[in-house]
């Protein structure tokens, strides 16, 4: 039964692994949704299916609504459109954008066709990315919003409004539209299109507007950023439109901000327009920029002669405005071009158009104010104020009569009739506001005989702050009228009489000095002198000053800081007030050390004059003015002055020694190498020394032409190496002086010394040999006193070195009880070289006494006498006054204890003891030594008695009876052994 169920269980597992393999391998799973044809009813396209592929053209049918869910994609598979002609809602995230794209692997503009909307029904889409198609969005009808979404790289527009938009409303917003390769938004029709908070860039033309746009009754494009769009951020091409609204859009970085070529006129207000190569190019039609800020741009405004532009009230980048060779030359503003006909820029802007303008203050006054019946009366608003600019006036003189708006500040007028009348004045600033205030004065008309005022100026013609007298005579038209009341005043802002106001003289003459204001431009300054007297009218008169500008000039010196005799190139730039060159004014040039090419010049066509400067001779730094006079007629004189540096000539020192290392009384050639910039210096005078001595062969000198000067340094005499610093001064005329140095090192003769001990290691008491070689650099050093030091001990031995700078010394070494090593000093002196030591180990071992004993005889007789010799060495070298000391097991020494001679041997006389029998005696001998290690030896004595063994009246001794026995018995013995076969004897043949 357990064997059944494992066979089902493997059978099942084999079922299922093979119908696994076949799900995976024979029906794979579709990783997309393929989808063409009609969409009949309500449809959500899920994340689920996504991505979906678009197989042919698929409509959306009306009355069926279309929605995709957050982050799908739908991918086209060929030349394919999504046609709605129902309703579409792709409502995508931030995070989770919903995406109209190629299902290529390497996608490209025109894979696709569009979405195209032509439905009555809204449709909608937000965060989503329509690209590559040919025209991402085509709009023929309906109403559809599209915001925050992606709009690019398609093959014509981004999004398409075509003609057949009848109603419904379109609505742009928020989205990045960039990259298409015609336009980002293609306007052809419409009904109620609009166009905000876009960023629109990198297309051909941000916005094309084209075709008959009557039928639309209202674009409006506004708070869009056109910024890097190859031909224009707005290309107007229609040839007719109702409504179109360009407002408060920022152009920039485009080759045109707008390309304006349409008869029907346009109106652009409220736009940022800069960094583009041209803001604004008008081809034709009849059109009105107001109040745009236009700056920054090559061309401001470019106008065809077949166009007419109203541009006033723009800003252009500079109060100043724009810049125009004939109307406003002094503009620093953007450039535009016309004729002041089919271009008119003013009035224009003194400030951005968001600038926080205050309104202007006028001020009215008047040269007389108690007249007679048709005499003239000058109202004067010069003095009116704004931050910016008054362009505009209107006198009203109070008995009916005004100015209307003028561009005039100063006014006459005439009373006819005899009264009082409030004359007024308002004025209009460069943003066309109106004067908060309204100012007044009051005109007395009476039948008065009125006042004859005469001027007199002691010079018609001043420089800016230049001072004129000014002589006023008053009369009755015969008389001269004293105690008459002057007051003076200029009809211009700026300058001022001292005194300002006054009475006439009994001559009736009044005197008074003007100082002329600082202006800008050639000035015609009115000057008025209005008199007054009871009993008659007001009189006045008035002269023309002509106050000439300032020059102004900056001079540039290049270089600023030059060495001395060098030259600088010296420009005088001469320039009006409004930093417009001025030519052929006369420029007269000094400075206070050095030399110029000319002293007077003329400017050229660039208000620019050149001269060349040739700086001093100098040895330390100075400080060169250079005073530029500039004089012109028509402009005051002028005077600038520019600071040049001139500093001495810098000497490079280079000092170098051959060779760098020498031995005490040996040569260096030294070289001292004087450049400047690089270049060699003649005639440099060179002063040499050094820091620790040593000898010169001269220790002044002069460069030659290579600029070199070569001197021989001889070391000094030392017993220690030196770090010689060789310093060289150099000096010349016109250059800074310097110094250079370099380090010679100077070794003394240091001896050298090497030795060798034999034999190496040693024991104690030995010979040993020390040989010593003195040399320095490799060379034997001779008579070279040489000692040599064991260790601690007090031995010392000295010597002479011979000829080959060899000594040699013989010593003992110590005796020692262990292991030792023993440090050999050698030193060597010789006069003229510092002492040299070596040191090297000597290991002295304690010796190892070896003991031979030598007696006179073996066998003793009984009672006899024997001498006991001991010889005591050790490596075979006899160890004299060892002690030796002497043991028997029977019989007695004479003397126990010796030292042995110097040969090493000491004797000893043995007693030998009385015996009856023969007796074996051991005799030893101990040796003993101070760095010796001891040792023991014996030897054998026989004692024979005098008995011997008797027989047959004779007798043997019992030795010789022993000799006999023994090797009889061994015979007897083997016999019988081979008798018992236990020794087996074989013969051999041969």
């Amino acid at each position: 039964m357990k064997r059944k169920l494992k066979l089902s269980i493997l059978l099942l597992i084999i079922t299922f692994s093979i119908f696994n393999f076949a799900n995976k391998k024979m029906v794979p799973v579709v990783n997309a949704t393929y989808f063409e044809g009609k969409i009949i009813q309500d449809t959500v396209w899920t994340l689920v299916d996504s991505p979906f592929i678009i197989s042919k053209n698929v409509t959306i049918e009306s009355g069926a609504t279309l929605t995709i869910e957050p982050g799908v994609e739908v991918r086209f598979g060929g030349p394919f459109s999504l046609i709605v002609e129902g309703k579409l809602i792709a409502h995508g995230t931030a995070n989770k954008t919903i995406k109209f794209t190629s299902n290529g692997f390497e996608p490209e503009p025109k894979d696709w066709k569009s979405i195209e909307f032509n439905g009555t029904e809204k449709s909608s889409l937000t965060y989503c990315t329509i690209e590559y198609g040919e025209n991402g969005i085509v709009i023929e009808n309906g109403t559809v919003e599209i915001k925050n979404s992606l709009i690019a790289f398609n093959f014509e527009s981004g999004i398409k409004i075509m003609n057949g938009t009848r109603e419904g409303t379109v609505k742009i917003e928020n989205n990045l539209i960039a990259n298409n390769n015609e336009s980002g938004i293609y306007i052809a029709g419409g009904k109620q299109i609009f166009i905000q908070n876009n960023k629109i860039c990198s297309n051909k033309n941000g916005i094309t507007l084209a075709g008959n746009l009557t039928l639309t009754p209202n674009i409006t494009i506004q708070q869009n950023t056109f910024s890097s769009n190859g031909n224009s951020g707005i290309f107007f091409e229609a040839v007719n439109y109702s409504s179109i609204s360009v407002t408060n859009n920022t152009f920039s970085e485009n080759h045109y901000g707008l390309y304006i070529a349409t008869n029907a006129s346009t109106y652009l207000t409220h736009n940022y327009i800069f960094n583009n190569t041209v803001g604004i190019f008008y081809a034709e039609g009849n059109h009105t920029a107001y109040f745009n800020n236009i700056y920054n741009n090559t061309i401001g405004m470019e106008v065809s002669n077949n166009a007419v532009v109203n541009a006033e009230y723009n800003y252009w980048g500079d109060r100043t405005g724009p810049y125009h060779r004939l109307l406003n030359p002094y503009g620093r503003g953007n450039e535009v071009n016309g004729n002041g006909v089919n271009l008119d820029f003013i009035f224009f802007l003194t400030a951005p158009i968001d600038y926080n303008n205050k309104l202007p203050t006028a001020i009215l006054w008047t040269d007389k104010t108690v007249v007679a019946p048709n005499q003239n009366v000058t109202f004067i608003g010069t003095y009116s104020s704004d931050e910016g600019r008054v362009d505009k006036y209107f006198f009203d003189f109070g008995d009916g009569q005004d100015t209307g708006w003028t561009t005039l500040s100063l006014f006459t007028h005439k009373y006819s009739s005899v009264g009082t009348y409030m004359a007024t004045l308002k004025v209009m600033d460069d943003f066309g506001n109106e004067s908060s205030n309204l100012a007044k004065l009051f005109i007395n008309v009476q039948n008065l005989t009125p006042l004859d005022v005469s001027l007199t100026l002691s010079n018609y013609t001043v420089n800016y702050k230049g001072n004129i007298s000014v002589t006023v005579y008053v009369s009755d038209g015969k008389n001269p009228i004293e105690n008459a009341n002057v007051t003076l005043l200029p009809v211009v802002k700026g300058g001022t009489f001292e005194p300002l106001y006054g009475v006439t003289n009994l001559t009736g003459y009044f005197t008074t000095t003007y100082t002329a204001p600082n202006v800008k431009e050639l000035t015609n300054i009115r000057i008025i002198a209005k008199a007054s007297k009871s009993g008659y009218a007001d009189g006045s008169g008035y002269k023309y000053l002509k106050v000439f500008p300032p020059l102004k000039a900056w001079i540039t010196a290049n270089p600023e800081t030059v060495e001395s005799e060098e030259k600088s190139i010296i420009t005088v730039n001469v320039t009006d007030s409004f930093k417009q060159p001025i030519a052929n004014a006369s420029v007269f040039i000094s400075s206070n050390y050095g030399t110029l090419s000319a002293t007077q010049g003329i400017t050229d066509n660039h208000g620019v004059s050149t001269f060349l400067f040739t700086a001093p001779k100098t040895s330390s730094a100075i400080n060169v003015t250079i005073t530029a006079t500039v004089t012109k007629i028509g402009y005051g004189e002028t005077q600038s002055q520019e600071i040049i540096t001139v500093k001495p000539k810098t000497l490079t020192v280079n000092v170098t020694a051959n060779p760098a290392k020498i031995i005490t009384g040996k040569e260096s050639i030294v070289t001292v190498h004087v450049t400047c910039n690089k270049n060699p210096v003649p005639d440099v005078n060179i002063t040499v020394s050094s820091d620790k001595g040593g000898n010169f062969s001269a220790t002044r000198g002069t460069t030659d032409p290579n600029g070199n000067f070569v001197f021989i340094f001889i070391g000094p005499w030392t017993m220690s190496t030196l770090n010689i610093t060789i310093t060289a001064n150099a000096t010349k005329d016109g250059y800074r002086t310097e110094e250079g140095k370099t380090i010679i090192t100077v070794m003394p003769k240091i001896l050298s010394v090497q030795a060798i001990v034999q034999p190496n290691p040693t024991v104690s008491e030995a010979m040993v040999n020390v040989t010593v070689n003195v040399t320095h650099n490799s060379t034997p050093v001779s008579e070279a006193n040489v000692t040599v030091k064991l260790g601690n001990h007090e031995f010392l031995k000295t010597g002479v070195t011979n000829a080959v700078g060899t000594v040699s010394f013989n010593f003992t070494a110590p005796a020692v009880n262990e292991k030792t090593n023993i440090t050999i000093t050698v030193y060597a002196s010789k006069t003229g070289y510092v002492d040299g030591k070596s040191e090297l180990n000597l290991t002295v071992n304690p010796g190892i006494l070896n003991v031979k004993i030598t007696p006179s005889a073996t066998i003793i007789s009984s009672g006899e006498t024997a001498d006991i010799i001991i010889y005591v060495s050790c490596n075979s070298t006899p160890i004299a006054n060892a002690s030796v000391t002497v043991w028997s097991s029977h019989g007695n020494f004479s003397t126990l204890n010796g030292l042995t001679d110097s040969k090493g041997y000491c004797r000893f006389i043995f007693n030998a003891p009385e015996t009856s029998a023969q007796l074996s005696v051991t005799v030893k001998a101990d040796a003993a030594k101070n760095g010796f290690i001891g040792t023991e030896k014996q030897v054998m004595l026989t004692i024979i008695p005098e008995t011997q063994i008797s027989g047959g009246g004779g007798g043997f001794p019992i030795g010789m009876l022993l000799l006999i026995i023994v090797p009889v018995v061994i015979a007897v013995v083997i016999v019988v052994l081979v008798k018992l076969k236990i020794i087996m004897v074989y013969e051999e043949e041969s």
